[in-house]
C-alpha cells in the first residue's frame, strides 16, 4: 500500500475531532484577543460554550452511532463457523509493556467476545489481525497482534487454531491478512465470522465483501449506545463521555464515505455481502 494512503487518512481523521476543534476555537479566541479583534472573540467564546454545554448535557454522538450499531443483529445465528476473526483495536500495548499484564481498552469486547465465540464453537479458527495504527511505530513497543496473542493464550485457547496477523494497519487492510492466514491454513470451507466494535461494523464489512468474501457473518459487539433509555434518562452532565461517542460517530461516517469514494467497500452503507 502507498504510504500516503495510510498517513492522509490518519491526519483526517484527527482534524475532523470534535476536541481538535475545542482547541483550535480557544486558540482563534486567543489570536483574536491578542490582535484586539473583540468582536469575534465574543462570538467564538459564545460558540464555543454553547458546543460545549449542549455536549456535556446532551448525547448528541448517539445520532451517529446509532444506524451504525443497528445495522446489524446483535448475537446472529452461526452455524459451523470455519473462522472466527477479530478485528484489531481493542488492545492496549502501553499498560501491557509498562505493567507486563494482559491489558484491553475500551474497544476490548472485541477480543473477550471473539474468544468466547471460539470456546463455543471448537472446530473453528480463531484469527486475529491488527498490527501498530500509529504514524510513527515504535519498535520496542508490542503491537496489537502481541497483546492480542498473550490475552488468547490465557484464555485457554488451543495455539494450534489460533492464527495472528500483525501486518494490518487499518481496516481495508484485514482482508488481504486474514486472506492470506486463511490460506496458510488450508483455506477450511464455511462462513467466516467477523468480530469488532458494532459502530466499526458496517465498514469491516463492506471491505470483506468488496475483496471478494462469500459468506460473511458480522457478529456484533462493544455497543456504546443505550437504545432501551429515553431520551430524557440519557440527559446529564457527561462531557467525556458524550464527546466519545460524537468522535467516534463522526470518524466513521467520514470513514466510510471516503472508503466507498475509494473503491474500498461493495457500498456507501454495507449491509452484507
Amino acid at each position: 500500500m502507498p504510504e500516503w494512503t495510510f498517513v492522509v487518512p490518519k491526519l483526517l481523521a484527527f482534524l475532523i475531532r470534535p476536541d481538535v476543534w475545542l482547541w483550535l476555537g480557544i486558540l482563534t479566541v486567543g489570536s483574536a484577543l491578542l490582535f484586539r479583534f473583540h468582536k469575534l472573540a465574543g462570538w467564538v467564546t459564545a460558540s464555543l460554550v454553547v458546543a460545549v454545554t449542549l455536549v456535556a448535557f446532551v448525547p448528541v454522538g448517539t445520532v451517529w452511532l446509532g444506524p451504525l450499531e443497528t445495522r446489524f443483529p446483535t448475537y446472529p445465528d452461526i452455524d459451523n463457523p470455519a473462522a472466527i476473526i477479530i478485528l484489531g483495536g481493542g488492545e492496549a500495548s502501553g499498560p501491557h509493556d509498562a505493567w507486563d499484564t494482559l491489558s484491553l481498552n475500551e474497544a476490548g469486547d472485541r477480543i473477550v467476545e471473539g474468544i468466547a465465540l471460539a470456546k463455543g464453537h471448537e472446530d473453528a479458527l480463531l484469527i486475529f489481525t491488527g498490527g501498530t495504527g500509529s504514524i510513527r511505530p515504535d519498535a520496542t513497543r508490542s503491537n496489537s497482534a502481541q497483546v492480542a496473542q498473550d490475552v488468547i493464550e490465557a484464555m485457554g485457547v488451543e495455539q494450534e487454531r489460533t492464527l495472528i496477523g500483525p501486518q494490518a494497519r487499518t481496516t481495508e487492510e484485514h482482508p488481504t491478512e486474514v486472506r492470506a492466514l486463511l490460506e496458510s491454513a488450508g483455506g477450511p470451507s464455511g462462513p467466516i465470522v467477523i468480530v469488532t466494535s458494532a459502530f466499526h461494523m458496517p465498514r469491516s464489512i463492506g471491505v470483506f465483501c468488496q475483496a471478494g468474501f462469500q459468506n460473511v457473518i458480522p457478529y456484533p459487539v462493544d455497543h456504546r449506545t443505550t437504545p432501551n433509555l429515553s431520551f430524557f434518562d440519557k440527559l446529564g452532565w457527561d462531557y467525556a463521555g458524550n464527546l466519545a461517542q460524537l468522535q467516534n460517530g463522526i470518524r466513521e461516517w467520514v470513514a466510510l464515505v471516503t472508503y466507498h469514494w475509494r473503491g474500498r467497500t461493495n457500498a456507501l452503507f454495507p449491509s452484507g455481502c
